[in-house]
């Protein structure tokens, strides 16, 4: 029983993965520097919990 229900799961999650996705934005970075209209620079503080800086 445990197997079957196993196997129902792994089932249900591989089919959920089949749905068509629309690429919305993309970067190739082809060229020599940044385009600055898309990216730009952000400095951090660096305190504590902040995750970056």
């Amino acid at each position: 029983m445990k197997k079957l229900i196993i196997l129902l799961l792994v089932a249900n999650f591989s089919m959920a993965q089949q749905t068509k996705r629309k690429l919305v934005w993309e970067e190739n970075f082809s060229g020599e520097s940044l385009n600055k209209k898309v990216w730009n620079i952000e400095l951090g503080d660096g305190c504590p919990n902040c995750g970056w800086g």
